[in-house]
C-alpha cells in the first residue's frame, strides 16, 4: 500500500539529461603526446569540449611531453661527441689521426668541449706520439695558453673520416660504395657495347683498373660495329668524386672487399642481360653511324637529377637522341632514396659556436619552410590553420627536435585525415605515389632504380649475394585505385621523429618510411619499405 500522501500528491519527475554528462580529458590519462592530440582534436569535433577548453588542455598535453631544455646539458652540447666517447676498437683510428695533426709544425686547429662548452683550440706541436686519450696536451684558446686531454677534442667528419657515425648509404671498410657501384656499372655496359659479347669479372676489372687518369669528368671512346659493318663510337663517362674514382680503379681494393667483389660481378650480371643485349641490338640494326655515350652521373647535378646510369646517342645529323634506359642506382642494403636538409652543416655549426645555442627567429622561419617544402613533395600541407598551435610549438620550444617534431606530427595528422577513406583518399594517394616517384626517380617519369646485390634489406655487409633486380615506379600509377595505405607514427622512446606509409590492413608491410636523420647537420630521408619494392619490382 502506498501512503496517503503519495496517493494525494502531484508527483513531478527529476528532470531526465538532454545529454549525457561529458567527462573532462585528463592530460595525465594519456600514454603519449599523439594519442592526446587524437582524443581532443576528436571531442572538439564531436563539441564535447570548447575551443578554450582545447587550448587549455593541449597546452598542458604539451608540457607533459614535451622534453625539457637543460641548462646543465642544452642539445647542442648533448649532440657534441668527444672522441673520449669512442668505443675500444675506434680509439687508436682516432689517436693516429691526432698525432698525423699534431706532429705536424703548424697542427691545424680543432674544436674541443671543456667545462660544457665547447672552443676553437690551436694546440701545439708534439714530438712524441700520443698513445692515451688521458693525455694532455698544450693548446692556445681564445689567446691563453692551456693544457687539456686529448679526449676532449670533438669528433669532427672533415678532420676524423675514419670512424664516427656511418652514413646511412655507407658501409663497410669502403666509401662511396653508391658512386663506385655506378662507375663499375658504367664501365661494363661500355665493354659490353665495344664487346659485342658477353663479359666476366675479370674483364671488368681490367677495365676500371686501365682507365684514365683522374679528370672531371674521365673519358674512354671505343667502336662498335653496325649491321652495316660500320663502326659507331661509343664513349664512356664518368662523373665520381676524386676518393671513389680512386677506389674504383683499385683492383686490388675491388677484389679484396667482399661487398665490392659482389657489385663487381652484379654489374657483370646486369651487362650480360637482356637489358644490355636489346640496347646492343638496336645500335647494330639501324645501319647509321652514331656517338654512344654511356654516362655514369655520380658527381655531376645530383641535386637536379636522380638519374646515376644513362644512355644517348648522337645521330647522323647531329642530333641528341635520348633512350629509354635511365637508371637510379642503388646497393643491396640501402634503403634510403631521397634526403631534404632541414638545416645546413654550416648553419648548425654556426649555431653551436655559441655558448647559449638560442636557435633565433630567422633560423626557425628558413627550417619550417623548408619542412612546409619537402612535405609537399607528399601533398601534405602543414601551413594551416587547424594547425597553428603545432606551428608556434615549432617556433617556442628549445630543443630542435623537439621543433622538428612539432612539423612530422602535423603531416602524420593531415596523413592520416587525407587517407580516411572518402573522395580525398584517391588524391592523398596520388600525391603520395607522386612523392615517393620524385624520391626515388626524380623528374625522369620512365627511369628504373637498378638495385646491385641481393639480400635482406637493410643489411649491409652482411651475406651479399651478387645479383640485381629492377624497380619500375610507373607501375604504381597503373595499382593506385587498389591501394589502402594509413599513416602510423612510431613512437619508441628516445627516437627521432618518423612516418610510415603503411598499407591499411597490414601495418606491418612498409610502403614509405620519412624520418629524421640526425649528424653534422638535421636531414629528412626517405626510404623505400618492403611493399614498394613487392608492388614495383620487375619480374623476369
Amino acid at each position: 500500500m502506498k501512503p496517503w500522501f503519495e496517493k494525494e500528491a502531484d508527483i513531478i519527475d527529476f528532470p531526465a539529461p538532454k545529454e549525457k554528462v561529458i567527462k573532462m580529458p585528463s592530460v595525465a590519462e594519456y600514454p603519449d603526446f599523439l594519442t592526446g592530440v587524437k582524443d581532443l582534436h576528436n571531442g572538439l569535433e564531436k563539441g564535447e569540449i570548447s575551443q578554450d577548453s582545447h587550448d587549455k588542455l593541449y597546452a598542458d598535453l604539451i608540457n607533459r611531453f614535451m622534453k625539457k631544455e637543460s641548462f646543465e646539458t642544452p642539445w647542442f652540447l648533448r649532440e657534441a661527441q668527444p672522441i673520449g666517447k669512442s668505443s675500444s676498437s675506434s680509439i687508436p683510428k682516432y689517436l693516429k689521426v691526432v698525432n698525423d695533426i699534431l706532429m705536424k709544425d703548424k697542427p691545424q686547429n680543432l674544436k674541443a668541449i671543456i667545462k660544457k662548452k665547447i672552443y676553437d683550440i690551436t694546440p701545439d706541436k708534439i714530438d712524441d706520439p700520443i698513445t692515451d686519450m688521458a693525455q694532455k696536451i698544450n693548446v692556445t684558446v681564445n689567446g691563453e695558453k692551456k693544457t687539456m686531454p686529448v679526449r676532449a677534442i670533438l669528433k669532427d667528419p672533415k678532420i676524423f673520416p675514419v670512424t664516427g657515425a656511418k652514413n646511412d648509404s655507407e658501409s663497410g671498410p669502403v666509401s662511396g660504395r653508391g658512386d663506385i657501384a655506378e662507375g663499375l656499372l658504367a664501365t661494363a655496359i661500355f665493354l659490353r657495347l665495344v664487346k659485342d659479347t658477353d663479359i666476366d669479372d675479370e674483364e671488368l676489372l681490367n677495365a676500371v683498373s686501365s682507365l684514365p687518369p683522374y679528370a672531371q669528368p674521365v673519358t674512354k671512346t671505343g667502336k662498335m660495329k653496325d649491321a652495316s659493318g660500320k663502326a659507331d663510337n661509343v664513349k664512356l663517362t664518368i662523373y665520381l668524386q676524386e676518393k671513389n674514382y680512386a677506389t674504383l680503379q683499385d683492383k686490388e681494393i675491388l677484389k679484396s672487399d667482399e661487398s665490392l667483389t659482389g657489385l663487381v660481378t652484379s654489374a657483370v650480371m646486369f651487362a650480360n642481360a637482356q637489358e644490355v643485349e636489346l640496347l646492343d641490338n638496336f645500335f647494330f640494326k639501324n645501319r647509321k653511324i652514331d656517338y654512344v655515350d654511356v654516362m655514369a652521373s655520380g658527381a655531376k647535378d645530383q641535386k637536379q637529377s636522380k638519374i646515376d646510369v644513362k644512355v644517348f646517342y648522337t645521330d647522323p645529323n647531329g642530333k641528341k637522341q635520348e633512350i629509354d634506359f635511365d637508371f637510379s642506382v642503388k646497393i643491396w642494403g640501402t634503403e634510403r632514396v631521397g634526403q631534404s636538409s632541414i638545416i645546413t652543416k654550416k648553419e648548425l655549426a654556426y649555431l653551436r659556436s655559441f655558448d647559449d645555442g638560442e636557435i633565433d627567429e630567422d633560423v626557425r622561419k628558413d627550417m619550417w619552410g623548408q619542412q612546409r617544402a619537402f612535405f609537399s613533395d607528399f601533398g601534405i600541407d602543414i601551413e594551416q590553420a587547424q594547425y597553428k598551435q603545432e606551428k608556434q610549438m615549432f617556433f617556442d620550444v628549445a630543443e630542435m627536435e623537439d621543433m622538428i617534431e612539432f612539423s612530422y606530427n602535423i603531416a602524420h595528422q593531415e596523413l592520416q585525415k587525407k587517407l580516411q577513406g572518402d573522395d580525398n583518399e584517391k588524391t592523398a594517394l596520388k600525391n603520395l605515389i607522386n612523392g615517393a616517384k620524385k624520391h626515388v626517380i626524380g623528374d625522369s617519369p620512365n627511369a628504373k632504380l637498378l638495385n646491385l646485390g641481393l639480400g635482406k634489406r637493410g643489411k649491409p655487409g652482411k651475406d651479399f649475394d651478387p645479383g640485381y633486380y629492377i624497380l619500375e615506379p610507373k607501375r604504381l600509377d597503373r595499382i593506385v585505385d587498389k591501394l589502402d595505405f594509413t599513416s602510423t607514427q612510431p613512437t619508441e622512446p628516445g627516437s627521432l621523429p618518423k612516418i610510415n606509409i603503411v598499407d591499411k590492413a597490414n601495418p606491418e608491410d612498409k610502403f614509405l618510411e620519412i624520418r629524421l636523420k640526425r649528424g653534422d647537420r638535421y636531414t629528412n630521408y626517405v626510404d623505400l619499405g618492403e611493399l614498394f619494392v613487392k608492388l614495383t619490382k620487375r619480374t623476369k
